[in-house]
């Protein structure tokens, strides 16, 4: 019996109901399936294709996305199939964004073909034991107060139902679950198409390097992949009208690259040719009652360095942990609306930017050259150098701190550095190395070492050390509380009134609804 079938079989007649269905099993999906298997979360990927993508699509981690898989310890099984680099385009533009700059210790993007990410992503995955099933489509879903119901095909066809408390729609730009909710994905219709292709060039023609043409004819930018082939990406002045679902052809292919470089190049083979469009939308909202919608499901826009696959694994880094803490009943459902008014935002900006270099990278008049040529020297300004670096890279992503934090908060929201930690033992460790299970950090300065030892009896939901943080801005803290997304929950200054133990126990229950359990044991 195929392993499909077999694993599908098994699963049905083990379980039909399930705390979360994850319907699409790209990098997404499988990153917020991941976040939940940590957390103990009965979830199960329904995918409809019947292996992990072939084509290398999208080439780039960005420098947040790396920051995740350091925080769950997988980074170095995609350190060993990458290249570091330092710097990134922007719009096809003369001047490239330094990364180099941006405040992380791992101030670099990695070049690595998104079907090796996926893959790698799937790995860890089934090393958790995550249920993943190829070959299953969604086809409609039906939510009331209690849970949804799922109406699903396996690869042969046969229906059959789940149930779920939640769903969540990872299942790309024309999302079965997206429709199904009935929300509105506002934005704009494509008004300009370009084409890739991925293909062998004869040897005689092969460069080692990227190279970009961009004249009053169009654009064609030209980069090598890992396993020898050559990815092009034009935008041809005369074709840049054709609808984004039209199929390419290898003679209009060729033509358009001869007519923007004047090089007619041969080749071995092609792997793919695809034609898209700057079509940019976003779901007006991410949570719809029971169903949560992350990635491309919940954003499209125009594919600029691979943004979509980084905004939708930093998505699923937002939703994971929330989401487990609602089915557990740690934290109430307000985490799930949570989700969705930190990360809409975020879809709205990013979209943005891509509609931006869209404009930037089509517009083939002499205004438009012109435009090109000022934006490349102000962008060589090394603030907006780093400003773009940062909104790209994601590491100047920062969310308003909830109101019950208090109005002192200064913190709360940002992105959490990866800091030295020296405990009261003049050890040295990491936060990242605290957080490959997921769970809050909290750290108290060594002055609370009492306190500290006396939460140990929540180190089941929140890992506590009390050590000095070794960063300058936060060396007068007593106490911060971490998300497991590395986002900062709350801080205590040394400045600061009240009782540090109380108002403690006070964000544990905001934030990890523990205080019952004090209540409990006292």
């Amino acid at each position: 019996m195929n392993q499909v079938i077999q694993k599908h079989k098994d699963a049905v007649q083990d379980n039909k109901n399930f705390d979360v269905v994850i319907v699409g099993g790209g990098p997404t999906g499988l990153m917020v399936a991941c976040e939940l298997k940590i957390a103990g979360i009965n979830a199960v990927v329904l995918e409809r294709r019947i292996e992990v993508v072939v084509q290398p699509r999208a080439l780039t981690l960005h420098t947040r996305s790396i920051e995740i898989l350091a925080m769950r310890g997988i980074l170095d099984r995609f350190m060993s199939q990458s290249q570091p680099q330092s710097k990134i385009e922007y719009a096809f533009l003369e001047t490239w964004l330094d990364v180099s700059k941006l405040d992380s210790d791992t101030p670099y993007t990695l070049y690595i073909p998104q079907n090796i990410t996926e893959s790698l992503l799937k790995e860890y995955a089934e090393e958790l034991g995550v249920k993943i099933l190829y070959g299953h489509n969604v086809v409609s879903l039906q939510e009331n107060e209690q849970f949804v119901l799922l109406e699903a095909r396996d690869e042969n066809g046969d229906s059959y139902e789940l149930q779920a408390s939640y769903v969540v729609g990872a299942d790309g730009a024309r999302s079965i679950v997206r429709e199904h909710t009935g929300v509105a994905f506002s934005g704009w219709d494509e008004n300009i198409t370009a084409m890739q292709g991925d293909v062998y060039v004869q040897e005689h023609q092969k460069i080692a390097t990227p190279t970009t043409v961009f004249n009053e004819h169009g654009i064609c930018v030209s980069v090598p992949l890992p396993n020898g082939s050559r990815r092009f990406i034009l935008i041809d002045s005369t074709r840049q009208h054709i609808p984004g679902r039209t199929p390419v052809t290898l003679e209009e292919f060729t033509e358009s690259i001869y007519r923007i470089t004047g090089t007619k190049y041969e080749f071995e083979s092609v792997i793919w040719l695809t034609r898209f469009g700057n079509a940019t939308r976003v779901s007006d909202s991410y949570r719809i009652g029971r169903v949560l919608l992350a990635g491309d499901a919940a954003h499209i826009h125009f594919p600029s360095g691979g943004q979509g696959l980084n905004v939708g694994l930093q998505d699923a880094f937002n939703l994971g942990w929330k989401l487990a803490a609602v089915v557990r009943s740690d934290s109430a459902d307000w985490l799930l609306t949570n989700y969705s008014d930190e990360r809409q935002p975020v879809g709205k900006t990013f979209t943005q930017g891509t509609l931006a270099q869209s404009k930037l990278s089509s517009d083939f008049s002499q205004a438009g050259l012109a435009l090109r040529d000022v934006v490349s020297q102000w962008i060589a300004h090394p603030e907006v150098n780093l400003s773009l670096a940062q909104k790209i890279g994601a590491t100047g992503v920062a969310y308003p701190p909830i109101p019950e934090n208090g109005s002192e908060q200064l913190f709360a929201g940002r992105r959490c550095p990866n800091f030295t930690l020296r405990d009261t033992n003049q050890k040295k460790h990491t936060l990242y190395e605290m957080m490959p299970n997921g769970r809050f950090v909290l750290i108290l300065s060594p002055d609370h070492q009492s306190l500290a030892d006396k939460l140990q009896r929540f180190a089941h939901r929140v890992n506590i050390t009390a050590a000095r943080i070794e960063r300058s801005e936060f060396t007068n803290m007593n106490a911060m509380l971490i998300r497991p997304d590395g986002h900062i929950a709350w801080t205590h200054s040394s400045n600061e009134k009240g009782d540090l133990e109380e108002k403690t126990l006070a964000m544990l229950q905001v934030w990890c609804r523990l205080e019952n359990s004090v209540a409990a044991e006292s």
